[in-house]
């Protein structure tokens, strides 16, 4: 559709936009703090501000572009969604089919399967509602999904559909009137970013209309008229302040901060300043941006963006962690930056400048397709077929079940609610009399306890829920305090109850600079009932030791008051990396596990806590303790057992490591009621 009839929006100022080496070297640094914060490295913990910077850049070129050519009557919407297929697609298609021929390599069936769909939705550029319903994207899973950074993309590609109609929509429009329009839907967009964060961090965070308000910010600074400034101290000044609005955020947000909010304002202000101000003459920020090294970033921001993040993300996944020693960076990041090079000089430049991108437009369109069709085929087929299980050989296949093997009853039983009566384990014609509560710990433990009941004949119930510690009258999250309340209850109103066994992941709670390479730890215990002296307080997050020693002080007291045993469970070595999934790459690969801990290190971990089940021992002698690592390490400590994983992950046991590491446990303990 080409526009023959003339516009009178604006007469003599047209809007075409001349090329500026400072926008490339904004890009080049929203690309650099993107790659060094998803490289881990904690000086750019908040790095993921590139992402709004692109943002506004997007939203200043794309309708500065749109709204130009209207203006001068050259203006094809057919010709418009060319250039972004020749700007876009190309390099995408390249590096989605070397990062799924790695998938297809590496990849288990479970995650193969999940890889193909948000394969398909970053394709077809809905991938941002994709995550928003399967992803958080602070969290652990993520950092093992390849394709997870292009929820940005898709983002940025249905704003480039909308803003034609837009345009088209308003080429009658004066300027002072497309401002104010455009002013109050940056406005709207940011209070309804607001409203649903209110509601939800993910929609806020991966939806286009609680995001349109960062693009917005370029488009009205593309449409407001064009101002001559000079090189005065003000000027200078408010550049300067401008780049530090961009850069100051980038080293003080933290992982997991609030965003898109009023932390990712200023950025996108920042960079409106600077694009805005870099109309007029050259200053000290136009040439800092204007510099070879961050011009040269930005030339190739687009794959550098594409690739770095799969890179990462494929090494994650070998490697079964999160956390990237230095040499691992440096690799990740030079493959990158070398790979984006080649993508940029043989893939992205040949369309959008060489003979292949001049071909016919209809070829052009038709060839697009043609690859999305051929692209999506395979993925389809991948999720179609649960990740093609039959890859892999029956001894690897065994550490691939080991993560989705855990606790068969979790649905059933795990966050259940008193009210409506707790699961029940062993045998099912007894009143029970034994009480298992606690976490996810607790909750992984299940296979163990079941099997141990049925053997013994004893009958017991489970009370667990996530994140919720059996610690009464402190609030490790929202509900834990009143959970544990019913719990109190529960064992209240039910005098069979003789035994109750306490099980969950006790040093994230009291000593979280044990456990660096966690993502999103737990906040302050809090607790109204426990008044605790600042002495007690350990190093890390500040998570206190005083509220778990008071909590169990109390809780053993009572139920001893009851002649009601208690039992607590803890010290099972935790790992920084996925153990299924490492034995698994040792396998598929043929590499070498690295040596597990040792038990003086699990000893270290377990310091303070084994500090404080010492005093509650001293104190109530009548006490059950059960450290773990003293069973599963003799000088180094085990991850599998018999060709199988004890572990699901990190740090929770596998099905079969419930069974055959905590059933003995729970024989013991039933056996001590008979």
């Amino acid at each position: 559709m080409l526009l023959h009839k003339k516009s009178t929006s604006y007469r003599g100022k047209s809007l075409h936009l001349k090329y500026r080496s400072d926008i490339d070297g904004l890009r080049g640094i929203a690309v650099l703090l993107v790659v060094l914060f998803h490289c881990g490295i904690e000086q750019f913990s908040g790095g993921y501000i590139g992402v709004d910077i692109f943002f506004v850049i997007s939203g200043y070129l794309i309708t500065g572009i749109v709204l130009g050519e209207i203006d001068n009557d050259r203006f094809s919407i057919s010709k418009f969604y060319l250039r972004r297929i020749k700007r876009l697609l190309p390099a995408y298609f390249a590096m989605l089919l070397v990062v799924s021929s790695f998938a297809f390599v590496l990849f288990t069936p479970e995650d193969l399967s999940n890889y193909a769909l948000s394969a398909i939705s970053s394709t077809l550029y809905f991938s941002n509602v994709y995550f928003w319903r399967t992803t958080d994207y602070f969290s652990l899973s993520a950092e093992f999904q390849p394709l997870l950074h292009t929820w940005s993309l898709s983002i940025e590609e249905q704003f480039y559909v909308l803003t034609p109609i837009f345009a088209l929509m308003v080429t009658r429009l004066r300027r002072s009137s497309l401002v104010v329009l455009l002013s109050f839907a940056l406005f709207s967009s940011l209070v309804t970013c607001y409203l649903v964060f209110s509601r939800s961090e993910l929609a806020s965070f991966y939806l286009l209309h609680t995001r349109a308000w960062e693009l917005l910010f370029g488009a009205v600074i593309a449409v407001l008229p064009r101002v001559k400034f000079g090189h005065g101290i003000i000027v200078e000044s408010i550049r300067g302040l401008a780049l530090l609005a961009i850069l100051i955020p980038a080293v003080t947000l933290q992982k997991g901060g609030i965003s898109p909010s009023v932390y990712a304002f200023f950025p996108c202000l920042g960079t409106s300043v600077i694009i805005y101000l870099g109309f007029s003459n050259k200053s000290l920020v136009s040439g800092l941006l204007g510099s070879a090294i961050l011009v040269g970033l930005g030339l190739i921001s687009y794959s550098l963006y594409l690739w770095h993040w799969p890179v990462l993300a494929l090494w994650r996944y070998v490697l079964g962690t999160v956390e990237l020693d230095a040499i691992s960076i440096l690799a990740c990041i030079s493959v990158s930056v070398f790979v984006s090079w080649l993508s940029w000089k043989w893939v992205e430049n040949p369309f959008r400048r060489g003979k292949i991108g001049s071909a016919n437009p209809k070829t052009l369109f038709i060839a697009a397709t043609a690859a999305s069709l051929v692209a999506i085929l395979p993925l389809s087929a991948s999720w179609l077929n649960d990740g093609f299980p039959e890859r892999f050989s029956a001894e690897t296949s065994v550490f691939v079940q080991a993560s989705a093997l855990g606790n068969p009853r979790r649905d059933e039983c795990f966050g259940r609610s008193i009210a409506e009566s707790l699961c029940t384990f062993g045998a099912s014609t007894k009143a029970p009399t034994v009480l298992i509560w606690g976490d996810s710990h607790a909750d992984a433990a299940f296979p163990g306890f079941g099997v141990a009941a049925k053997k013994s004949g004893v009958a017991g119930v489970f009370a667990g829920s996530t994140g919720c510690p059996p610690l009464p009258h402190v609030q490790a999250r929202r509900g834990c305090e009143e959970y544990n309340d019913e719990v109190l209850k529960y064992i209240a109103s039910n005098p069979s109850i003789e035994s109750v066994v306490l099980i969950a992941r006790w040093p994230l709670r009291n000593e979280p600079e044990s456990l660096k390479g966690e993502v999103n730890l737990p906040g302050l215990l809090r607790s109204s009932h426990y008044q605790v002296s600042a002495d007690t307080a350990v190093r890390g997050n500040g998570l206190n030791k005083g509220y778990i020693e008071a909590s169990l002080d109390d809780l053993i007291g009572d139920l001893s008051i009851k002649n009601i045993d208690v039992h607590v469970i803890y010290g099972l070595p935790e790992y920084k990396f996925d153990v299924p999934r490492r034995l698994f790459m040792e396998k598929r690969l043929g590499f070498q596990v690295p040596s597990p801990l040792i038990k003086s290190d699990v000893d270290l971990i377990f310091e303070e806590i084994e500090g404080v089940m010492g005093d509650l021992a001293d104190r109530h002698p009548s006490i059950r303790l059960y450290n773990l690592s003293s069973m599963i390490c003799a000088y180094e400590c085990e991850i599998e057992r018999d060709g199988f994983s004890l572990y699901r992950d990190g740090n929770h046991l596998s099905e079969f490591g419930s069974v055959s590491l905590l059933g003995p446990v729970f024989e013991d303990i039933f056996v001590r009621q008979q």
